[in-house]
């Protein structure tokens, strides 16, 4: 498996994990009556912090092979 397909299953996953547990906090913050704006924003910034840590792996990787 090239290292290609590795980064894209993994964000692939992470983005529908992330999609599960966001589902899952907008369902358990509207059951129980409450605002779940800033928990969501503060995932999707830690998502897309992790996948930009995940390209500039890859950017490293990339580099030291050629």
């Amino acid at each position: 498996m090239s290292m290609e397909m590795v980064l894209l299953s993994g964000i692939l996953i992470v983005i529908f994990v992330y999609g599960v547990i966001i589902t899952v906090v907008s369902l358990y913050a509207k059951a129980s009556g409450k605002d779940a704006k800033s928990t969501i924003i503060m995932l999707v910034v830690l998502l897309i912090v992790f996948l930009l840590g995940m390209v500039y792996i890859y950017g490293n990787y990339k580099h030291r092979i050629s």
